[in-house]
């Protein structure tokens, strides 16, 4: 079964040739890609992929926990434009809370604490429009976020890139919520050990491309095409066959977007 990207930046500038990397990761069996809009002019980006690509490109649109020029105005604005084109929208996203600008000190306390309250607004606007929301909330936030996420209950979340502890790991599976999993689980003990404690049908892949990653990707471009890699580790991790994986991850994806699956090709 074609697999689901469900997480990749297509609006950056690293994609300059759209359609070719389209038709490169559709070769690689990768059918769809769920494009993340980060705020209002990405979003409009993503719209136009989205025209340009219907059918293998699904629109998200967002308004990214990091920038630190996010206003609210800019907010409303994307709000807007959800309720504006909602029927070609599958998901809020990405949004979230902050995590690196706090790290490394570009983000004060008081403007994390502002990303918060705007994270309240926007899963309530998803609540309104019948949209799932696309989570960026790296360690500690993922908790915080599954808080705000459990308040209000919009019809589906998936973590993008989860990298929560286990306890809260396990409170967003048992609340039906979705994590995905990137190439890094080729290689990085803590994806492996993720995806061995999670249930299958809590678990997407996603690229999070352009982000270049390690281990057998070093120097290599990221596209939605690496998903058809990160499957097959999925599959060795579970023990389960690949068809098992391609199979349940894309009827995932399809589930929570809302999206009616392509009918299964004869054999």
């Amino acid at each position: 079964m074609p697999l689901v990207d469900v997480h990749c930046h297509l609006d950056a500038a690293a994609y300059h040739d759209v359609s070719d990397v389209c038709e490169y990761s559709r070769q690689a069996g990768v059918t769809v890609t769920v494009a993340a809009g980060t705020g209002q002019r990405s979003n409009a980006r993503i719209l136009a992929l989205q025209a340009q690509e219907p059918g293998q490109v699904w629109a998200a649109l967002g308004l990214h926990p990091e920038r630190l020029d996010a206003s609210w105005e800019e907010l409303e604005a994307v709000i807007a434009q959800v309720q504006e084109h909602r029927q070609r929208v599958v998901a809020f996203g990405e949004i979230g809370l902050p995590h690196y600008a706090l790290l490394d000190q570009r983000m004060p306390l008081e403007q994390a604490q502002v990303r918060e309250a705007m994270l309240h607004t926007l899963v309530q606007a998803a609540v309104r429009l019948a949209l799932p929301v696309v989570l960026h909330t790296p360690h500690a936030a993922s908790g915080v976020a599954l808080n705000i996420v459990q308040r209000y209950g919009p019809p589906g979340a998936l973590f993008h890139w989860h990298k929560g502890s286990p306890e809260t790991t396990a409170a967003l599976c048992q609340a039906g919520y979705f994590l995905s999993v990137t190439p890094e689980v080729c290689y990085r003990a803590r994806d492996r050990q993720l995806v061995q404690s999670v249930p299958l049908d809590n678990l997407l892949l996603e690229s999070d491309g352009p982000w270049a990653y390690g281990g057998e990707f070093a120097g290599q471009r990221t596209t939605s095409a690496l998903v058809a890699r990160v499957a097959e580790e999925v599959a060795q991790l579970k023990g389960v066959p690949l068809a098992v994986v391609q199979e349940v991850t894309t009827v995932n994806a399809y589930r929570l977007f809302s999206q009616t699956l392509p009918p299964v090709a004869d054999q």
